[in-house]
């Protein structure tokens, strides 16, 4: 899997997101923030590499909650983060040290 950095854009739901590391924490006002009208993902560019891989996974699930109206908290949506960020790097499945070739693994 690709970290935020590498990445351009993510499909979701036949979207294209693309990802924008241009603008930091203060400019952006949190570590990210989805668009779903620009079809964009801004992650901040002054967080640490994990923060950008949890942030990344987090304005994922937002988008999912948001095309399948799920209408998740932000509390839930953050929850969620945090479980599977953790069950995620605990099982090595994304991490910053792994190539692309880890996904077709599994």
């Amino acid at each position: 899997m690709r970290t935020p950095q590498q990445q351009q854009a993510i499909d979701l739901f036949g979207y294209s997101y693309s990802i924008d590391q241009s603008k930091t924490y203060d400019e952006i006002g949190a570590f990210g923030r989805y668009h779903s009208r620009l079809q964009k993902i801004q992650i901040a560019k002054d967080i640490s590499n994990n923060q950008k891989e949890s942030t990344l996974l987090h304005e994922v699930l937002h988008l999912i909650s948001f095309h399948l109206r799920l209408d998740l908290s932000e509390n839930q949506v953050a929850g969620l983060e945090a479980g599977l960020y953790e069950f995620l790097q605990s099982n090595d499945i994304f991490s910053l040290n792994k190539k692309e070739k880890v996904i077709r693994r599994l």
